[in-house]
């Protein structure tokens, strides 16, 4: 008999230890019972069934409606099994929204857990209302807006805040969707634990909102949650997090992780073994998709609050990823403020590997590597955003995503559930509105494009099938202000729009003039033959649709009086997104693939060629693009073969583009001629370039600045070989600085228009200081002719103590030779001549053999003193043929050596102020150590370190004195 009671009692543990508990002394409550508590209502729009409350609990049965205490179910198809029985597997435990913030000195929080210090209802006069039964949870069908309205349709809560659209209806998101609305104002209601304090004074109005599709988005819930501080205080260093108790199925097997770029974290099984999902646990996601948004000036940052964009602004992402386990919950308001700023409970940092981070659990559970969880247990996770100055009067808006995947088994979970955040992402990005919602087909429902554009709504899609549109209805065509999708079937090869404009007659292929969005979208498109003189093929004025995949082609600016710019597309007012698409043979005098005038908008991953700017009645400028008024950004695009006078890929005119990751070369100019031309006039110009490639441009210089009120900023950009000069002009103060080089990019096959990289250029990610691709191209041949191991070296290694050597390696001499022919050789550095070991070695990462030439690295550096910046340093290797002959040519080699000598204390590649600073700091504040070593602080080559280094640096710095002491003489 004991033994059976025991096996009870045993088996009763298991079965409590399978669900997740409130930590044990937890006040469990939900606000005073006086109120009209709504802890009955559910979204159920598709494979995931989750309770809303109206007093900020979100995921909780807290009413026990179905009899479990859990409230999200998945995968759900219907309510009565649920109540059978049949369905009741569940990812997620209880979910709230935290807010803490500084309130003078006093911490204060809002918390939504166990027990919620939300209460019911908005707020007014800076307090909570009395409790009214309308504050509850509102529900809308998407019949709700047809035939069918129901009470909560017929009764939506305007006056409480509820969203209407412009004629006062019930504005809906989604097929299903719940409203509510919550404060904390009320003091009573501040009874947790862990808070306790005086209320910040918050109103959230939350929304809650799910598609049904039979497709990836079934597996989504997504919540708005707009939070106005309508108290009396200002909010100082105030953070929102969104604290989750998930339990995969059972409680005590789970583990999490985050992925800090996808602003998103999740929980998943540890093993292929739980108490409810069996071998196959899903993984569940959260996914900060909005943060609240920041102020930055920056004309390239654009935020979204409101369902607008805000140029200047960002939002931020998630800045901090927490966990605690059941049972270290925190105790106190100042426990809660430590986790929701990434800390620990105790305040400290969380460490990983020795540093310092933000994200716990950051590495990749399905690879295996990384930061990741073990021992599972019972978890709880906190996904933070901040820190804000919460103003009085001030809103804010969060938009979220709840992602549920289920995959073979629990880390091919985590890789689906990853999946459909990325489709959640897209759908935040398209502001909802769902692809395929409805699609029409052109010709087999419409003759014509533009019928087909007439029928739909947003949302919709137009796909248009292969073959060549011509004539009215398939040109000068115009979305209306719709939101929709005009898509190819098989792209632009297949699908041509044919303008067939004149100077008699002009038309173009588009124009976008009515307020569209990102979301209006054209893509996989051949447009050619428009002829208008502002915009030759698509003219976009106030309006940022999208063009994705499409090719412009012989389009050109057929002038009016002097007027003509734009000759593929015109961008006045707009913040479009130009991605993937190829431009060719366009004409124009000023922009003949694109003018931009203000606006942001952003061109990625295109490819400019053999476009020609021609004169009207002034000089033509700008092949490729022309910038006026604007903080456009130029990522990762190629130009190349174009013409122009003046600026043959870029005209910058009073403008401050952002122009990364992109190759200019084989341009063609004039005698005057640039591959950027930059024009500051009365609002100056002030272009920022990093990781580009300019070079092999012909009759053309780099850069041209026009006046001195341009001022470009470059890093981590070559730039070389353009007949009329490199780093000239007003980027002169940048050549060999901040990454900058002047080297052969060592193009895979220029003459065959393959930008793309050999494996032993600097351009290359793992062969530059910048440590990052320079050019729109990676690595595409292996193409090496030598290669030196390591490329990029530090002077200072000369001094080690210990001998260490390098490696050059010769892949090929040449057609008519063998690297097997070689019998001797050497190394010319400096007019140093240096003997070489060698060796023939099979290279471990390719079939290719090479001979491998050994020689000592201190002497290999020492040749190249003294070095005081960084440098790209050149080596001759002369060999000799086994048969007596003399190798045909000297072969040239590069290296990339960190002058990191005396005087840069702080390691930044330069000597100026900030180390007097640095060295100050350590020697009489407690800083920290010089870098890479205490005595590159060693100006004066005493062997030690005092105030007579400082004022040695000083006097060299400010009054002319010597440079630091060349370590080759003070014996290292």
């Amino acid at each position: 008999m004991r033994r059976t009671l025991i096996l009870a009692v045993f088996i009763f543990l298991f079965a409590v230890s399978s669900f997740s508990l409130p930590p044990s002394d937890a006040v469990i409550q939900t606000p005073d019972g006086t109120r009209s508590i709504d802890n009955t209502t559910f979204i159920d729009a598709n494979k995931i069934l989750m309770f809303v409350t109206n007093h900020g609990n979100f995921g909780r049965d807290l009413s026990g409606f179905f009899g479990y205490d859990y409230g999200t179910f998945f995968p759900f198809t219907d309510t009565s099994l649920i109540s059978s029985g049949m369905e009741t597997k569940s990812p997620l435990y209880a979910s709230g929204l935290w807010v803490g913030g500084k309130v003078g000195e006093d911490i204060r929080v809002a918390l939504a857990e166990y027990s919620d210090e939300y209460v019911p209802g908005p707020m007014s006069g800076e307090t909570f209302m009395s409790d009214d039964p309308a504050f509850r949870v509102y529900k809308l069908y998407i019949d709700s807006l047809g035939d069918n309205p129901n009470d909560d349709y017929l009764n939506w809560p305007e006056d409480q805040g509820a969203p209407v659209d412009d004629e006062g209806d019930p504005l809906m998101i989604g097929d299903r969707m719940l409203w509510t609305v919550y404060n904390d104002a009320d003091p009573s209601g501040h009874a947790n634990n862990a808070g306790l304090t005086n209320p910040l004074g918050l109103e959230v109005r939350h929304t809650t909102f799910a598609f049904d599709r039979n497709n990836e988005i079934d597996n989504i819930i997504f919540f708005r949650l707009r939070i106005s501080n309508k108290g009396p205080n200002t909010i100082d260093s105030c953070h929102f997090s969104l604290w989750v108790d998930p339990d995969v199925g059972g409680a005590g097997d789970d583990m999490i992780g985050c992925d800090s770029l996808l602003s998103l974290g999740y929980a998943y099984n540890a093993d292929n073994d739980d108490s409810q999902y069996g071998g196959t646990p899903p993984a569940i996601g959260y996914n900060f998709l909005q943060g609240p948004m920041i102020y930055t000036g920056y004309p390239a940052d654009t935020a979204r609050m409101w369902g607008q964009a805000f140029m200047g602004y960002k939002n931020i992402k998630m800045t901090s990823f927490n966990k605690y386990i059941n049972g270290t919950d925190p105790d106190n308001p100042q426990e809660v403020y430590n986790f929701m700023r990434g800390l620990t409970k105790s305040g400290a940092p969380y460490i990983y590997n020795g540093s310092p981070s933000n994200f716990v659990h950051s590495g990749d559970p399905v690879a295996g590597t990384g930061d990741l969880d073990s021992s599972p247990a019972d978890r709880r996770m906190m996904l933070n955003c901040g820190p804000v100055t919460f103003e009085s009067g001030d809103s804010t808006e969060i938009i979220a995503a709840i992602v549920v995947g289920q995959g073979s088994d629990h880390l091919n979970s985590v890789t689906v559930m990853k999946e459909l955040d990325l489709f959640a992402r897209v759908l935040y990005e398209n502001g909802f509105a769902v692809p395929g919602d409805r699609v029409h087909e052109v010709p087999n429902e419409f003759p014509n494009i533009q019928a087909a554009i007439d029928a739909s709504s947003n949302g919709d899609t137009v796909l248009v099938y292969d073959g060549i549109y011509l004539g009215n209805g398939n040109r000068d065509l115009d979305f209306g202000g719709r939101l929709i999708v005009l898509m190819s079937e098989n792209g632009p090869e297949f699908t041509n729009i044919a303008v067939q404009g004149t100077e008699a007659i002009r038309h173009r292929a588009f124009s976008f003039t009515n307020g569209e969005d990102s979301t209006a979208v054209v893509k996989g498109f051949h447009f050619e033959g428009g002829t208008y003189n502002i915009g030759g093929a698509v003219l976009i004025n106030n309006s940022s649709p999208t063009f994705e995949d499409c090719v412009f082609a012989d389009n050109i600016n057929i002038p009016v009086g002097d007027v003509a710019y734009g000759g593929a597309m015109s961008l006045a007012h707009s913040n479009s997104m130009i991605r993937n698409c190829v431009f060719s043979n366009n004409r124009s005098a000023a922009g003949s693939c694109i003018y931009i005038s203000y606006g942001s908008p952003l061109i990625e991953n295109c490819i400019f060629r053999d476009n020609v700017a021609q004169p009207v009645a002034v000089a033509a400028h700008a092949a490729g693009i022309y910038m006026a008024f604007t903080g456009a950004v130029i990522s990762h695009c190629q130009f190349f073969n174009n013409n122009s006078p003046k600026g043959t890929a870029m005209t910058i005119d009073e403008a401050s583009p952002l122009i990364e990751y992109c190759t200019l070369t084989r341009n063609n100019g004039s005698a005057e001629g640039s591959v950027i031309e930059c024009i500051g006039g009365s609002f100056g110009s002030s272009p920022v370039i990093n990781n580009s490639i300019i070079a092999f441009n012909d009759q053309c210089q780099a850069f041209y600045c026009g006046d001195a009120s341009c001022t470009p900023i470059i890093t981590c950009t070559d730039i070389f070989g353009n007949t009329l000069g490199n780093w000239t002009d007003c980027i002169a103060e940048f050549e060999n600085s901040d990454g900058n080089i002047y080297i052969d990019p060592l193009f895979c096959n220029i003459g065959a228009r393959d930008f793309h990289l050999a494996q032993n250029s600097l351009c290359a990610p793992d062969n530059n200081f910048c440590g990052d691709l320079i050019g729109a191209l990676d690595v595409g041949c292996g193409g090496r002719r030598t290669e030196i191991v390591p490329t990029l070296m530090y002077a200072y290694w000369a001094f080690s103590i210990d001998t260490h050597y390098i490696d050059i390696y010769l892949y090929e001499v040449g057609s008519d030779y063998s690297i097997y022919d070689v019998d001797t050789g050497s190394v010319m550095i400096n007019g140093t001549i240096h003997p070489l070991a060698f060796e023939y070695v099979h290279e471990t990462d390719s079939t290719q053999e090479a001979l491998k030439m050994t020689l000592n690295r201190a002497d290999f550096i020492l040749s190249y003193f003294p070095i005081w910046d960084n440098a790209i340093l050149k080596y001759t290797i002369s060999l000799s043929y086994n048969k007596g002959l003399l190798w045909p040519p000297q072969i040239i080699g590069w290296t990339y050596i960190r002058g990191h000598i005396s005087g840069d204390i702080n390691d930044d590649g330069k000597i100026n102020l900030l180390d007097v600073t640095y060295l100050v700091r350590f020697l009489y504040l407690g800083g920290p150590e010089p870098i890479p070593e205490a005595m590159v602080a060693d100006m004066d080559g005493s062997m030690s370190l005092n105030i007579r280094d400082v004022a040695y640096l000083i006097s060299y710095l400010f009054k002319g004195g010597p440079p630091p002491v060349d370590p080759v003489n003070i014996g290292h």
